[in-house]
């Protein structure tokens, strides 16, 4: 099975996001839609959000804990609306900019274009850590065929009502590409990560902004290291994870 994930889905889903907020301000100004539209935004948001910072990166990427079979089922099947690859894909990327980092051979670009167009190096993924993921029937599958599913997904939800799928989709999933895209440009700096808990305030990720302690530490699912940070994904999963048996 190939790891890697087609990186145009993610340019384009970035691009998708971008131009359904244009379209969403828009349409509220001249009066396409009623304002109570603009709500599903930050509901969606905060719900896109959490299936990236605690699915994709905690719990796929890290196993950073552990859940029921109907949260890993969620999270897997929810991956596809988010366009930024298969639970298999991103977190060989991801752990393949862990273990290079700041080197040639890390994946992640952090240069301004990025935020115009998504892309990644070129570079041999680390796979040893991930054949549980590739060997999960939901996941396989995800990974497969992933972009047919959003297609699909896309068409219902237009048929439905372009209001529903603008503000009720693709608003939140451009306004975490941005945030996501500005993540990656600028919490690496000469050369080494860094932590900015207080755009956490301004610019949710759900506790991604905390990002040099999560490299010292990438297997807690908890990114706080001061009283007054900030980290909505670890409240999440205190509500979802598996405690274990005493």
């Amino acid at each position: 099975m190939n790891y890697r994930q087609p990186l145009w889905m993610i340019s384009i889903g970035h691009l998708l996001g971008l131009a359904c907020m244009a379209l969403g301000i828009t349409a509220l100004a001249l009066g396409w839609a009623a304002w109570q539209w603009i709500l599903l935004w930050p509901v969606f948001h905060v719900l896109d959000s959490l299936m990236l910072s605690v699915g994709l990166h905690r719990y796929f990427s890290h196993a950073a804990f552990k859940t029921s079979r109907f949260w890993h089922r969620f999270m897997t099947w929810y991956s596809v609306l988010l366009l930024n690859g298969s639970p298999l894909g991103w977190a060989t990327a991801h752990i393949t900019h862990h273990v290079h980092s700041d080197t040639d051979r890390d994946p992640h670009l952090a240069v301004p274009s990025y935020l115009i167009w998504k892309r990644y190096r070129n570079v041999p993924m680390i796979k040893k850590r991930l054949r549980k993921l590739a060997s999960d029937p939901d996941i396989a599958f995800v990974h497969r065929y992933g972009q047919l599913l959003w297609v699909a997904f896309a068409i219902i939800t237009l048929a439905i009502s372009w209001k529903l799928f603008v503000f009720g989709y693709g608003m939140a999933l451009g306004s975490v590409h941005l945030i996501g895209g500005l993540h990656q440009v600028i919490s690496h700096k000469n050369n080494a990560p860094r932590d900015l808990p207080w755009l956490e305030f301004l610019l949710p990720a759900m506790g991604e902004w905390m990002h040099k302690n999560h490299h010292d530490h990438g297997g807690r699912k908890d990114m706080r290291f001061a009283w007054w940070h900030l980290d909505l994904g670890y409240l999440f999963i205190r509500l979802i994870e598996k405690k274990p048996v005493k």
